[in-house]
């Protein structure tokens, strides 16, 4: 039996810039497509794709948009991160917890302060079903070579 799941959870943070000692405020989803399969080759298997999509704007630590000049290009960002796992029966709990890594590039191309992002989810199973996906938190690198 093969039962499909999807979640979306949205994303909306202010982050530190440690590129340019600024601040980035993040916008985007993270989406989750899981499923499961019962009695197959495997007697229980669990497959999730994590896609994310956004964008990032240069703002003030409050949030507020740097609108006198000196902001850059708005960056963007995709990625699609897949796992999967094989159990001899059916677990009664386990939980999922793979940090989603984006790359944020400016739009423009430039390459000066190109940020990673990695992003940790909870994922949890009882009995074979996915609960809500519970955002842990964001963690920020600078990286000019993605």
């Amino acid at each position: 039996m093969t039962l499909n799941y999807a979640f979306s959870v949205p994303i909306a943070k202010v982050i530190p810039n440690s590129c340019t000692g600024g601040f980035v405020l993040v916008k985007g989803t993270v989406k989750l497509s899981v499923t499961t399969v019962q009695g197959g080759q495997v007697p229980f298997a669990v497959g999730v794709t994590y896609t994310s999509s956004g964008s990032g704007q240069d703002v003030l630590a409050d949030g507020t948009l740097v609108l006198d000049g000196t902001q850059k290009a708005n960056y963007v960002y995709s990625s699609q991160t897949v796992t999967d796992a094989g159990f001899p029966a059916t677990p009664q709990d386990f939980m999922q917890d793979p940090a989603v890594r984006d790359y944020l590039v400016r739009s423009d191309g430039d390459q000066s302060d190109e940020l990673l992002v990695d992003t940790a989810i909870d994922l949890t199973f009882t009995n074979g079903v996915p609960s809500a996906p519970v955002l842990q938190g964001l963690s920020v690198a600078c990286s000019s070579i993605p």
